[in-house]
């Protein structure tokens, strides 16, 4: 007996056995002097074993008798080989071949029956020996792809690549199904330019496949699969992979004919009662999207208004990119009508903030508390933001409007999306250049346009995060053993993934899309340089493209110095344009700094991780538009205020203002009566210092003058339990109604005293959404129940709060459960998440 599920090569073995038995090539079968191979499942009850092998055979068998084969099978017995294939399909065994099976031992031939492993019961008590068919492994898979496919060199190397890729899972998971494997070659040679690893057209010559081998069983085939769609349909909004013979019969199923099609396979090992599946999971999606597509197509109010309501019940965007992702994909691919439909819902989430709930979470989430960049972030925990979301929509949108074919008909709906919004774009993102290639106004309707260059994945995690290194700079913390969740170990979630594909991929010259700069505008460009090299022969006239149609220009440089020389004419040519300036690690020349002072556009000016370039900031008035100016140095002394003007207290027009890791022992004083003038500030984060902390107190006076303030961030240790608590008064009084964002982190020498009196004070921030109290790792406390009580009373007050950083505040159960609860009871519950966990390249040492 034979064993496996559908499509894992059962059919397949018995074929070659035949085959190398008629070669005669095969010494182990020589030992037989007939072999027949017989597709049970084409056989008909009523039929004899004589008019089975008869059917089936090619030419003439006329001579060929019931009495005779009975007479060859008697004579030879053990030499004669019948090859049974798909035994145990209800239905489909002729009475002749259950004889032959049952009576084997008095005919003593010799039998090797294929069946489907829900039906192995049947065959298994008659059986001498038994295979199972596994898995195919993925390396065979791939080699048999390199023999048929090794006239394309260049398409191996891309498939293996694409192979290394997270996305790849779906594809991966197929080729250990052999008859998937051979439905993805069978696709592949019939349209070998288009979509060669997409789920959706390998269901499809699957499904085709199926259709062929019951020709003649065509519209009960196409019966089977609308039923089972509805199967599938169901268990996708009820995370069903596993069905009863219940719900089989709700959605019309019926079950002989879904297990003799292949289209499901039955479990009933070890089970009370047996349950079924589809044969794997992206079938399923397959088949719900073929179903969703008719219910939206359907001229039946009923089944229309059914599909719509599934439609509905899609209404998070963490669902759109991961739970219902593949099935909306399946579902648009066969009418304009059904995309543009799914899209159009997609889209209108925007306008509702439960969509941005994280569904399916637990309630208090994790961090890294290291403050590292944005980018690394989203790779530990992508938070949905506007951005996020938009470029997530925008690229599912695209995709399925180009593979489906109905671009023409989705392009409004894209275009009217893209109206107002920030996109944010990679140089390399084809699937965009491409859209606004066809539909060019699509420029003129974006609010801005960010383009990232190059698309260096590779230094998307830094290297000192899994490194000895690391130890150096934190210290290995020591926590009591019903604390030691409030620590996750990197290894536990953290992947490299590799991306050599997408950085091999060449930078396209977009020169040749020719856009109009009259007719074609873009209102705001940014373009963000990290890193990589800059000398490709395209990137040049890429970025004059689009500065040509630009507006404004908005220049955002990181750890680039020769970008700098390189973009040269561009900054020269565009510079009335240039509004924003955004230096990082990037060394500059005198020469280099004068040019900046011709930027007399530059509204926004930020120096990142450098050493302040004194020239520039010594002529800092002639940035007449200047509304932001932030200058973070590397840890030293550098003196940035006494570099300043006098003329600095004129720029009236500044709305942010930050300075880090600047020398404040003698211009703190200085600086802070400077703040008075500025009563547009919106923005403001405190220096640090020795200074500062004597003078903190002038500083949060100066609070009462800033109206206008949205964000505030006192953190690194200049506050104690009294000056916290002047603030706390500060925001009770009302100066800082606007504030949205307060940033006290790593203040390591407020008490536990000191943070219950200023959360018991602060009031009158109706508009804050972000709220860090976190504590270094080296000087965390278990949290004391008053003041546990004392917090969640304050953000109980804060009703637009969306996220409270408390890393360092150890909590053990009891503490989670009185925040859970309050979040429960939260106005703004759904959309607030804590952070609290920190995580780190070692384990805490744990005391017992």
């Amino acid at each position: 007996m034979i064993e496996g599920e559908a499509g894992s090569g059962k059919t397949a073995l018995l074929k070659k056995i035949a085959l190398l038995w008629a070669s005669g090539k095969c010494p182990i079968l020589n030992r037989f002097n007939l072999v027949f191979y017989i597709s049970v499942s084409s056989t008909q009850r009523h039929q004899s074993l004589c008019d089975i092998i008869c059917q089936q055979l090619k030419g003439s068998a006329a001579s060929l008798t019931e009495e005779t084969l009975g007479e060859i099978i008697q004579q030879l017995k053990e030499k004669v080989l019948f090859l049974l294939d798909d035994y145990g399909l209800v239905g489909s065994a002729s009475r002749a071949i259950e004889e032959l099976i049952t009576k084997n031992p008095w005919n003593r031939s010799t039998l090797a029956v294929t069946v489907s492993t829900d039906a192995s019961c049947k065959v298994r008590q008659y059986a001498k020996n038994i295979l199972s068919i596994q898995d195919f492994p993925l390396f065979s898979s791939s080699y048999i792809l390199k023999q048929l496919f090794s006239h394309d060199i260049t398409f191996m190397e891309t498939f293996g690549f694409y192979l290394l890729l997270p996305e790849s899972a779906m594809l991966q998971a197929a080729l250990t199904t052999p008859l998937f494997a051979f439905a993805l070659c069978v696709f592949w040679v019939q349209n070998f330019a288009d979509n060669k690893s997409e789920d959706f057209f390998i269901c499809t010559t699957y499904l085709m496949h199926k259709i062929l081998k019951y020709s003649t069983e065509k519209d009960k085939i196409e019966a089977a699969v609308l039923s089972c769609g509805q199967l599938a349909l169901e268990g996708i909004f009820q995370s069903r992979f596993e069905f009863t013979q219940e719900n089989l019969d709700k959605a019309g199923v019926q079950s002989e004919d879904a297990l003799r099609f292949g289209l499901l396979s039955r479990f009933t090992s070890q089970r009370l009662k047996p349950i079924f599946k589809f044969f794997h999971p992206l079938f399923q999606e397959y088949l719900a999207g073929r179903k969703m597509n008719a219910l939206l197509q359907s001229e039946d109010v009923a089944e229309n208004k059914s599909g719509l309501s599934y439609l509905q019940k899609i209404n998070t965007f963490l669902g759109v990119q991961n739970r219902y992702h593949s099935f909306l994909k399946n579902s648009c691919m066969y009418s304009p009508k059904t995309a543009t439909s799914v899209i159009s819902h997609l889209f209108s989430l925007m306008s509702n903030p439960k969509a941005f709930a994280n569904e399916g979470a637990t309630n208090v989430h994790s961090l890294l508390n290291l403050g590292i960049m944005d980018s690394l972030l989203s790779v530990i925990k992508p938070e949905l933001s506007q951005h996020f979301v938009i470029r997530m929509l925008l690229e599912f949108a695209i995709d399925i409007a180009n593979k489906s074919k109905y671009l023409d008909d989705c392009a409004p709906i894209i275009l009217h999306f893209i109206k107002d919004k920030d996109i944010v774009i990679w140089e390399r993102d084809f699937w965009l250049l491409k859209f606004l290639h066809k539909y060019p106004e699509g420029l003129m309707l974006m609010k801005s346009l960010e383009i990232n260059l190059p698309h260096d994945m590779n230094n998307a995690i830094p290297a000192f995060w899994n490194s000895e290194g690391f130890k150096s700079i934190w210290t290995v913390p020591t926590v009591e053993e019903d604390y030691s969740n409030a620590f996750r170990h990197t290894s536990d979630f953290l992947t490299k993934p590799e991306f050599k594909y997408i950085n091999s991929l060449k930078v396209p010259d977009l020169s040749k899309l020719g856009f109009d700069p009259v007719q074609h505008k873009i209102s705001v460009l940014r373009i963000k340089v990290v890193g990589g090299d800059m000398e490709d022969e395209n990137r040049l006239g890429n970025i004059m493209v689009f500065c040509n149609l630009a507006n404004r220009i908005e220049l955002d440089v990181s750890n680039c110095t020769g970008f700098l020389n390189f973009i040269w004419p561009v900054i020269d040519l565009y510079k009335a344009s240039i509004v924003k300036l955004s230096l990082k690690a990037t060394e500059l020349s005198r020469e280099g700094e004068e040019l900046f002072t011709h930027l007399t556009s530059l509204e926004i000016l930020q120096i990142n991780e450098m050493p302040p370039p004194e020239y520039i900031l010594s002529n800092i008035h002639n940035f007449k538009e200047l509304k932001e100016l932030e200058v973070e140095c590397p840890t030293g002394k550098w003196d940035i205020i006494g570099v300043l003007p006098e003329e600095f207290k004129s720029l009236q027009r500044i709305e942010k203002l930050v300075f880090k890791n600047e020398s404040m022992e003698t211009q703190c004083e200085q600086l802070a009566k400077a703040l008075a003038s500025l009563e547009k500030l919106e923005e403001f984060i405190f220096p640090r210092g020795t200074a500062v902390r004597q003078t903190v107190s002038c500083f949060i006076q100066q609070l009462k003058h800033m109206p206008n303030l949205k964000k505030l961030c006192i953190n690194h240790r200049p506050l104690t339990d009294s000056s916290l608590l002047e603030l706390g008064k500060v925001c009770a009084d009302g100066y800082v109604r606007n504030l949205q964002a307060l940033d006290l982190n790593h203040n390591q020498d407020i008490t536990q005293s000191g943070w219950r009196d200023f959360l018991n004070v602060i009031d009158n921030v109706p508009k804050l959404q972000h709220f860090g109290i976190s504590r270094p790792i080296q000087v965390q406390f278990k949290t004391e129940p008053v003041t546990l009580i004392a917090l969640i009373r304050c953000v109980s007050k804060l009703h637009n709060l969306k996220q409270l950083d408390m890393f360092g505040w150890l909590l053990d159960e009891k503490d989670l459960e009185l925040l859970n609860e309050m979040k429960s009871e939260h106005p703004n519950g759904n959309n607030l998440t804590l952070f609290w966990q920190t995580t780190l390249p070692f384990h805490p040492i744990i005391e017992k």
